[in-house]
Protein backbone atom coordinates (compact mmCIF):
# COMPACT_ATOMS: atom_id res chain seq x y z
CA UNK A 1 0.00 0.00 0.00
CA UNK A 2 1.32 3.54 -0.96
CA UNK A 3 0.11 6.71 0.57
CA UNK A 4 -1.12 8.66 -3.19
CA UNK A 5 -3.40 11.83 -2.85
CA UNK A 6 -4.85 11.58 -6.16
CA UNK A 7 -6.61 15.09 -5.58
CA UNK A 8 -4.57 18.09 -6.69
CA UNK A 9 -1.39 17.87 -9.03
CA UNK A 10 -0.19 19.78 -12.40
CA UNK A 11 -2.36 22.15 -14.78
CA UNK A 12 -3.89 19.58 -17.64
CA UNK A 13 -4.75 20.78 -20.67
CA UNK A 14 -8.09 21.73 -21.90
CA UNK A 15 -10.00 18.31 -23.10
CA UNK A 16 -13.43 18.88 -23.26
CA UNK A 17 -16.26 16.02 -23.84
CA UNK A 18 -18.91 14.61 -22.76
CA UNK A 19 -18.36 11.77 -20.47
CA UNK A 20 -21.36 10.23 -20.56
CA UNK A 21 -21.48 10.17 -24.42
CA UNK A 22 -18.13 8.92 -25.07
CA UNK A 23 -17.71 6.37 -22.13
CA UNK A 24 -19.67 2.77 -22.82
CA UNK A 25 -20.77 1.28 -19.87
CA UNK A 26 -19.91 -1.87 -19.61
CA UNK A 27 -22.85 -4.65 -19.38
CA UNK A 28 -21.93 -7.50 -16.37
CA UNK A 29 -25.41 -9.71 -16.86
CA UNK A 30 -25.90 -11.50 -13.59
CA UNK A 31 -22.75 -9.52 -11.91
CA UNK A 32 -23.10 -8.43 -8.04
CA UNK A 33 -21.43 -5.97 -6.36
CA UNK A 34 -19.34 -7.90 -3.15
CA UNK A 35 -16.99 -6.78 -0.13
CA UNK A 36 -13.95 -8.54 -0.01
CA UNK A 37 -11.03 -8.51 2.91
CA UNK A 38 -7.08 -7.93 2.13
CA UNK A 39 -5.65 -11.43 4.24
CA UNK A 40 -2.38 -10.16 4.66
CA UNK A 41 -0.05 -12.31 7.30
CA UNK A 42 2.83 -9.83 8.50
CA UNK A 43 1.98 -10.58 12.41
CA UNK A 44 3.78 -12.93 14.74
CA UNK A 45 0.50 -13.61 16.44
CA UNK A 46 -1.74 -14.46 13.85
CA UNK A 47 -4.51 -17.65 13.63
CA UNK A 48 -3.46 -20.45 11.37
CA UNK A 49 -5.10 -20.53 7.92
CA UNK A 50 -7.64 -23.27 8.80
CA UNK A 51 -8.73 -21.16 11.76
CA UNK A 52 -9.44 -18.09 9.54
CA UNK A 53 -10.97 -19.88 6.40
CA UNK A 54 -13.59 -21.58 9.06
CA UNK A 55 -14.25 -17.80 10.04
CA UNK A 56 -14.76 -16.06 7.20
CA UNK A 57 -17.00 -19.12 5.67
CA UNK A 58 -19.00 -18.80 8.88
CA UNK A 59 -19.01 -14.87 8.26
CA UNK A 60 -20.06 -15.53 4.37
CA UNK A 61 -23.43 -17.22 4.86
CA UNK A 62 -24.82 -14.18 6.25
CA UNK A 63 -26.69 -11.93 4.33
CA UNK A 64 -23.98 -9.35 4.60
CA UNK A 65 -20.17 -10.93 4.41
CA UNK A 66 -17.06 -10.97 3.15
CA UNK A 67 -17.26 -13.27 0.18
CA UNK A 68 -13.84 -12.38 -1.54
CA UNK A 69 -9.94 -12.72 -0.23
CA UNK A 70 -7.14 -11.43 -1.63
CA UNK A 71 -4.00 -12.70 -0.56
CA UNK A 72 -0.46 -11.22 -1.04
CA UNK A 73 1.51 -13.97 -2.00
CA UNK A 74 0.19 -17.86 -2.88
CA UNK A 75 0.49 -19.04 0.40
CA UNK A 76 0.22 -23.17 0.17
CA UNK A 77 -1.27 -23.14 3.62
CA UNK A 78 -3.80 -20.61 3.19
CA UNK A 79 -5.02 -21.79 -0.33
CA UNK A 80 -5.34 -25.17 0.97
CA UNK A 81 -7.82 -23.71 3.87
CA UNK A 82 -9.96 -22.16 1.92
CA UNK A 83 -10.47 -25.21 -0.17
CA UNK A 84 -14.59 -26.00 -0.76
CA UNK A 85 -15.45 -22.48 1.21
CA UNK A 86 -17.01 -21.05 -2.04
CA UNK A 87 -14.66 -17.93 -1.30
CA UNK A 88 -13.64 -15.89 -4.13
CA UNK A 89 -9.62 -15.95 -3.58
CA UNK A 90 -7.23 -13.40 -5.64
CA UNK A 91 -3.58 -14.24 -5.80
CA UNK A 92 -0.74 -11.83 -5.35
CA UNK A 93 2.67 -12.38 -7.16
CA UNK A 94 5.67 -11.11 -5.21
CA UNK A 95 8.20 -8.61 -7.49
CA UNK A 96 10.60 -11.07 -7.43
CA UNK A 97 8.88 -14.00 -9.25
CA UNK A 98 6.93 -10.86 -11.44
CA UNK A 99 10.54 -9.94 -12.84
CA UNK A 100 11.52 -13.71 -13.29
CA UNK A 101 8.19 -14.90 -15.45
CA UNK A 102 8.32 -11.47 -17.33
CA UNK A 103 12.03 -11.45 -18.85
CA UNK A 104 11.46 -12.43 -22.35
CA UNK A 105 10.81 -16.38 -23.18
CA UNK A 106 10.10 -17.02 -19.45
CA UNK A 107 6.69 -18.63 -20.66
CA UNK A 108 8.26 -21.93 -19.21
CA UNK A 109 8.72 -20.08 -15.90
CA UNK A 110 5.09 -18.54 -16.07
CA UNK A 111 3.60 -22.29 -16.67
CA UNK A 112 6.00 -23.68 -13.85
CA UNK A 113 4.29 -21.36 -11.57
CA UNK A 114 1.13 -21.74 -12.05
CA UNK A 115 1.52 -25.31 -11.66
CA UNK A 116 2.69 -25.12 -8.34
CA UNK A 117 0.49 -22.27 -7.18
CA UNK A 118 -2.72 -22.96 -9.04
CA UNK A 119 -3.42 -25.96 -10.38
CA UNK A 120 -3.04 -28.30 -6.84
CA UNK A 121 -5.97 -25.94 -5.72
CA UNK A 122 -8.39 -25.71 -8.26
CA UNK A 123 -11.77 -25.99 -8.55
CA UNK A 124 -11.62 -26.78 -4.60
CA UNK A 125 -10.40 -23.42 -3.80
CA UNK A 126 -12.03 -20.76 -5.83
CA UNK A 127 -9.42 -18.93 -7.47
CA UNK A 128 -10.77 -16.29 -9.76
CA UNK A 129 -7.75 -13.44 -10.16
CA UNK A 130 -3.93 -12.99 -10.06
CA UNK A 131 -2.60 -9.52 -8.91
CA UNK A 132 0.62 -9.55 -10.75
CA UNK A 133 3.17 -6.79 -8.23
CA UNK A 134 1.64 -4.32 -6.47
CA UNK A 135 1.68 -0.81 -7.33
CA UNK A 136 4.79 -1.81 -9.73
CA UNK A 137 4.46 2.16 -11.70
CA UNK A 138 4.76 3.75 -8.31
CA UNK A 139 8.26 2.15 -7.35
CA UNK A 140 9.59 4.27 -10.23
CA UNK A 141 11.87 1.05 -11.38
CA UNK A 142 11.93 0.95 -15.01
CA UNK A 143 13.34 -2.39 -15.28
CA UNK A 144 10.11 -3.76 -13.12
CA UNK A 145 7.82 -1.82 -15.21
CA UNK A 146 8.82 -3.21 -18.11
CA UNK A 147 8.08 -7.09 -16.76
CA UNK A 148 4.98 -6.34 -15.83
CA UNK A 149 3.00 -6.60 -18.98
CA UNK A 150 5.17 -9.73 -20.20
CA UNK A 151 4.61 -11.40 -16.99
CA UNK A 152 1.24 -11.31 -17.59
CA UNK A 153 0.69 -11.89 -20.74
CA UNK A 154 2.88 -15.45 -19.96
CA UNK A 155 0.65 -15.80 -17.16
CA UNK A 156 -2.55 -15.69 -19.17
CA UNK A 157 -1.14 -17.84 -21.84
CA UNK A 158 -0.01 -20.38 -19.36
CA UNK A 159 -3.58 -20.70 -17.73
CA UNK A 160 -5.18 -20.82 -21.79
CA UNK A 161 -3.16 -23.52 -21.81
CA UNK A 162 -4.56 -25.08 -18.98
CA UNK A 163 -8.20 -24.06 -19.73
CA UNK A 164 -8.33 -21.82 -16.75
CA UNK A 165 -8.32 -18.39 -18.40
CA UNK A 166 -12.26 -18.24 -18.11
CA UNK A 167 -12.35 -18.19 -14.20
CA UNK A 168 -9.34 -16.79 -13.37
CA UNK A 169 -8.22 -13.46 -14.84
CA UNK A 170 -4.37 -11.84 -14.96
CA UNK A 171 -4.32 -7.90 -13.55
CA UNK A 172 -1.72 -5.60 -11.08
CA UNK A 173 -2.85 -3.00 -8.71
CA UNK A 174 -2.11 0.16 -8.87
CA UNK A 175 -1.91 3.25 -6.81
CA UNK A 176 -3.81 6.90 -8.13
CA UNK A 177 -0.42 8.38 -7.81
CA UNK A 178 -0.79 7.16 -11.85
CA UNK A 179 -3.26 9.86 -12.38
CA UNK A 180 -2.17 14.04 -13.07
CA UNK A 181 -5.35 14.60 -11.00
CA UNK A 182 -8.56 13.86 -10.01
CA UNK A 183 -10.17 16.96 -9.57
CA UNK A 184 -12.57 17.66 -11.95
CA UNK A 185 -12.74 13.76 -12.50
CA UNK A 186 -13.48 14.04 -16.03
CA UNK A 187 -9.87 15.36 -16.78
CA UNK A 188 -7.85 12.79 -15.22
CA UNK A 189 -5.49 11.57 -17.12
CA UNK A 190 -2.43 9.60 -16.83
CA UNK A 191 0.99 10.38 -15.89
CA UNK A 192 2.87 8.17 -18.24
CA UNK A 193 0.30 6.96 -20.88
CA UNK A 194 3.32 5.59 -22.57
CA UNK A 195 3.83 3.24 -20.16
CA UNK A 196 -0.44 2.17 -19.49
CA UNK A 197 -1.12 1.52 -23.33
CA UNK A 198 0.32 -2.35 -22.97
CA UNK A 199 -1.60 -2.74 -19.79
CA UNK A 200 -4.88 -1.22 -20.95
CA UNK A 201 -4.45 -3.03 -23.84
CA UNK A 202 -4.17 -6.00 -22.14
CA UNK A 203 -6.82 -5.37 -20.08
CA UNK A 204 -9.18 -4.84 -22.99
CA UNK A 205 -7.95 -8.16 -24.75
CA UNK A 206 -8.48 -10.24 -22.06
CA UNK A 207 -11.96 -8.59 -20.26
CA UNK A 208 -9.84 -8.29 -16.89
CA UNK A 209 -10.24 -5.59 -14.47
CA UNK A 210 -7.97 -2.61 -13.82
CA UNK A 211 -7.07 -3.50 -9.86
CA UNK A 212 -6.90 0.56 -8.23
CA UNK A 213 -5.67 0.66 -4.37
CA UNK A 214 -8.13 3.39 -3.75
CA UNK A 215 -7.40 5.36 -0.40
CA UNK A 216 -9.76 8.74 0.77
CA UNK A 217 -7.68 8.60 3.32
CA UNK A 218 -4.78 10.19 1.92
CA UNK A 219 -6.26 12.47 -0.15
CA UNK A 220 -7.73 13.90 3.44
CA UNK A 221 -3.99 13.91 5.12
CA UNK A 222 -3.20 15.76 2.51
CA UNK A 223 -5.56 18.61 2.78
CA UNK A 224 -6.92 17.68 6.11
CA UNK A 225 -9.85 20.31 6.26
CA UNK A 226 -14.00 19.52 7.60
CA UNK A 227 -15.08 19.72 4.09
CA UNK A 228 -12.32 17.11 2.95
CA UNK A 229 -13.34 14.74 6.07
CA UNK A 230 -16.44 14.76 5.40
CA UNK A 231 -16.14 13.84 1.66
CA UNK A 232 -13.50 11.29 2.15
CA UNK A 233 -16.11 9.50 4.52
CA UNK A 234 -18.82 9.80 2.17
CA UNK A 235 -20.73 12.37 4.78
CA UNK A 236 -20.61 15.13 2.72
CA UNK A 237 -23.92 17.09 2.76
CA UNK A 238 -22.00 19.69 0.32
CA UNK A 239 -20.11 17.24 -2.35
CA UNK A 240 -18.46 17.94 -5.78
CA UNK A 241 -20.14 18.92 -9.33
CA UNK A 242 -17.63 18.34 -11.87
CA UNK A 243 -18.10 21.22 -14.04
CA UNK A 244 -17.42 19.31 -17.51
CA UNK A 245 -19.87 16.88 -16.83
CA UNK A 246 -21.96 18.51 -14.18
CA UNK A 247 -21.80 15.17 -12.33
CA UNK A 248 -22.31 15.50 -8.39
CA UNK A 249 -20.15 13.17 -5.92
CA UNK A 250 -21.26 13.44 -1.94
CA UNK A 251 -18.27 11.12 -1.59
CA UNK A 252 -14.48 11.10 -2.69
CA UNK A 253 -14.41 7.47 -3.39
CA UNK A 254 -16.84 8.01 -6.37
CA UNK A 255 -14.73 10.62 -7.61
CA UNK A 256 -11.83 8.73 -7.42
CA UNK A 257 -13.11 6.03 -9.30
CA UNK A 258 -14.35 7.88 -11.94
CA UNK A 259 -10.90 10.03 -12.46
CA UNK A 260 -9.68 5.86 -13.38
CA UNK A 261 -12.22 5.18 -15.55
CA UNK A 262 -11.78 8.89 -17.47
CA UNK A 263 -8.29 8.71 -17.91
CA UNK A 264 -8.70 5.48 -19.28
CA UNK A 265 -11.50 6.71 -21.53
CA UNK A 266 -8.73 9.56 -22.91
CA UNK A 267 -6.89 6.86 -24.05
CA UNK A 268 -9.97 5.04 -25.81
CA UNK A 269 -10.10 2.43 -23.52
CA UNK A 270 -13.67 2.66 -22.30
CA UNK A 271 -14.76 -1.54 -21.58
CA UNK A 272 -12.38 -1.94 -18.44
CA UNK A 273 -14.09 -2.05 -15.62
CA UNK A 274 -12.52 -1.43 -11.86
CA UNK A 275 -11.83 -3.94 -9.07
CA UNK A 276 -11.26 -1.89 -5.88
CA UNK A 277 -7.62 -3.88 -5.04
CA UNK A 278 -7.41 -1.92 -1.56
CA UNK A 279 -9.01 0.30 0.13
CA UNK A 280 -9.36 1.10 4.26
CA UNK A 281 -8.92 3.54 6.82
CA UNK A 282 -6.66 3.06 10.08
CA UNK A 283 -7.79 3.37 13.32
CA UNK A 284 -5.14 4.25 15.38
CA UNK A 285 -1.71 6.04 14.21
CA UNK A 286 0.93 8.32 15.58
CA UNK A 287 0.22 11.52 17.41
CA UNK A 288 1.52 13.60 14.25
CA UNK A 289 -1.05 11.89 11.77
CA UNK A 290 -4.36 13.56 11.21
CA UNK A 291 -7.86 11.78 11.05
CA UNK A 292 -6.42 8.70 12.44
CA UNK A 293 -8.96 7.16 14.56
CA UNK A 294 -11.59 3.97 15.01
CA UNK A 295 -14.59 6.60 14.93
CA UNK A 296 -13.18 7.61 11.46
CA UNK A 297 -12.51 3.95 10.39
CA UNK A 298 -15.80 2.83 11.90
CA UNK A 299 -17.45 5.59 9.33
CA UNK A 300 -15.49 4.84 6.55
CA UNK A 301 -15.66 1.06 6.25
CA UNK A 302 -19.30 1.26 7.47
CA UNK A 303 -20.27 3.57 4.66
CA UNK A 304 -18.22 2.11 1.86
CA UNK A 305 -20.10 -1.52 2.71
CA UNK A 306 -23.55 0.39 2.06
CA UNK A 307 -22.73 1.99 -0.44
CA UNK A 308 -21.03 -0.65 -2.38
CA UNK A 309 -23.90 -3.47 -1.64
CA UNK A 310 -26.50 -0.62 -2.94
CA UNK A 311 -25.12 -1.42 -6.82
CA UNK A 312 -25.87 2.24 -6.92
CA UNK A 313 -22.13 2.23 -8.95
CA UNK A 314 -20.78 5.95 -10.06
CA UNK A 315 -22.00 9.01 -11.18
CA UNK A 316 -20.03 8.21 -14.42
CA UNK A 317 -21.12 4.58 -14.31
CA UNK A 318 -24.38 4.23 -12.61
CA UNK A 319 -25.73 0.53 -11.34
CA UNK A 320 -22.52 -1.10 -12.68
CA UNK A 321 -21.58 -3.95 -9.82
CA UNK A 322 -18.05 -3.04 -7.95
CA UNK A 323 -16.09 -5.55 -5.92
CA UNK A 324 -14.04 -3.60 -2.93
CA UNK A 325 -11.54 -5.73 -1.08
CA UNK A 326 -11.04 -3.73 1.99
CA UNK A 327 -7.49 -3.54 3.99
CA UNK A 328 -7.43 -5.52 5.70
CA UNK A 329 -8.52 -8.42 7.72
CA UNK A 330 -6.07 -8.14 10.97
CA UNK A 331 -4.07 -5.24 12.44
CA UNK A 332 -0.45 -7.03 11.82
CA UNK A 333 2.11 -5.99 14.13
CA UNK A 334 5.08 -6.63 12.01
CA UNK A 335 4.21 -4.30 9.33
CA UNK A 336 6.74 -1.21 8.67
CA UNK A 337 6.13 1.95 8.44
CA UNK A 338 3.76 4.53 10.70
CA UNK A 339 1.85 3.02 13.37
CA UNK A 340 -1.29 3.37 11.22
CA UNK A 341 0.14 1.03 9.20
CA UNK A 342 -0.26 -1.58 11.98
CA UNK A 343 -3.73 -0.50 12.33
CA UNK A 344 -5.67 -0.80 9.34
CA UNK A 345 -7.47 -4.16 10.42
CA UNK A 346 -11.07 -4.78 10.72
CA UNK A 347 -10.22 -7.53 13.43
CA UNK A 348 -7.79 -8.62 16.11
CA UNK A 349 -5.77 -11.84 15.92
CA UNK A 350 -8.49 -13.48 18.21
CA UNK A 351 -11.02 -12.18 15.75
CA UNK A 352 -12.31 -9.96 18.07
CA UNK A 353 -13.55 -6.74 16.34
CA UNK A 354 -11.09 -3.98 16.35
CA UNK A 355 -14.46 -1.29 16.32
CA UNK A 356 -18.20 -1.92 15.32
CA UNK A 357 -19.08 -2.52 11.81
CA UNK A 358 -21.93 -3.64 9.33
CA UNK A 359 -19.60 -7.01 8.90
CA UNK A 360 -18.67 -7.15 12.59
CA UNK A 361 -21.71 -5.71 14.35
CA UNK A 362 -22.54 -9.21 14.61
CA UNK A 363 -19.72 -9.87 16.99
CA UNK A 364 -17.91 -12.55 14.58
CA UNK A 365 -16.51 -15.25 17.84
CA UNK A 366 -14.38 -18.14 17.92
CA UNK A 367 -13.75 -20.46 19.78
CA UNK A 368 -10.32 -21.82 19.87
CA UNK A 369 -10.49 -23.63 23.26
CA UNK A 370 -10.17 -27.40 23.38
CA UNK A 371 -13.68 -27.90 24.94
CA UNK A 372 -16.72 -26.77 23.03
CA UNK A 373 -18.72 -26.58 26.08
CA UNK A 374 -18.07 -22.73 27.03
CA UNK A 375 -21.16 -20.79 28.00
CA UNK A 376 -23.45 -19.66 25.26
CA UNK A 377 -24.18 -17.06 26.85
CA UNK A 378 -20.23 -15.35 27.60
CA UNK A 379 -20.23 -15.80 23.76
CA UNK A 380 -23.41 -13.64 22.85
CA UNK A 381 -22.25 -10.18 24.43
CA UNK A 382 -22.76 -7.65 22.69
CA UNK A 383 -19.46 -6.13 21.03
CA UNK A 384 -18.44 -2.54 22.99
CA UNK A 385 -18.57 0.45 20.86
CA UNK A 386 -14.77 2.07 20.58
CA UNK A 387 -13.36 4.49 22.79
CA UNK A 388 -14.32 8.09 21.33
CA UNK A 389 -11.20 10.70 21.68
CA UNK A 390 -12.51 13.78 23.99
CA UNK A 391 -15.31 16.25 21.79
CA UNK A 392 -15.26 13.41 19.33
CA UNK A 393 -19.18 12.97 18.18
CA UNK A 394 -20.92 9.80 18.31
CA UNK A 395 -20.44 6.74 15.99
CA UNK A 396 -23.30 6.74 13.04
CA UNK A 397 -26.37 5.47 13.90
CA UNK A 398 -27.83 3.16 11.15
CA UNK A 399 -31.76 3.35 10.27
CA UNK A 400 -32.19 0.05 9.60
CA UNK A 401 -34.28 -3.21 10.34
CA UNK A 402 -32.35 -5.06 12.66
CA UNK A 403 -32.43 -8.86 11.35
CA UNK A 404 -31.23 -11.28 13.79
CA UNK A 405 -29.36 -14.45 12.49
CA UNK A 406 -27.66 -17.43 13.78
CA UNK A 407 -24.97 -19.31 12.59
CA UNK A 408 -23.38 -22.66 14.33
CA UNK A 409 -20.53 -24.04 12.75
CA UNK A 410 -18.50 -25.87 15.35
CA UNK A 411 -15.81 -25.33 16.21
CA UNK A 412 -16.61 -21.72 15.45
CA UNK A 413 -19.74 -19.65 16.26
CA UNK A 414 -21.08 -16.86 14.74
CA UNK A 415 -23.99 -14.86 16.32
CA UNK A 416 -24.54 -11.64 14.29
CA UNK A 417 -27.23 -9.13 14.14
CA UNK A 418 -27.47 -8.11 10.97
CA UNK A 419 -27.85 -4.35 9.58
CA UNK A 420 -29.98 -4.57 6.65
CA UNK A 421 -30.06 -1.51 4.47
Amino acid sequence: MTGSTAMGGSSLLPFRFTVIATLIVVSLSGAEAGIGINYGTLGDNLPSPTQVASFLKAASETPISISKVKLFNPDAAILSAFANTGIDIVIGMSTAELIEIGVHGSASLAMQWVKDNVVPYVPATKIVAIAAGNEVVGTHDKALIGHMVPAMQNLHEALSSLNLTAPIQVSSPFSLGILHSSVPPSSATFKKPSLMAPFLSFLATTGSPFMANVYPFFAYTADPSPFTLDYALFNSSVGYTDPLTNLHYTGMFDAQLDAVYAAMAHMNFTNISIMVSETGWPSAGDPSQVGVNALNAQTYVNNLIKHVLSDKGTPLRPHQPLDAYIFSLFNEDLKPGPTSERHYGLFRTDFSPVYSTILSDSALLIDTSPSHNASLASKLAPTPAPPLEPGSPSPPSFSSRLVPAYFLTLPFLVCTNLLLV
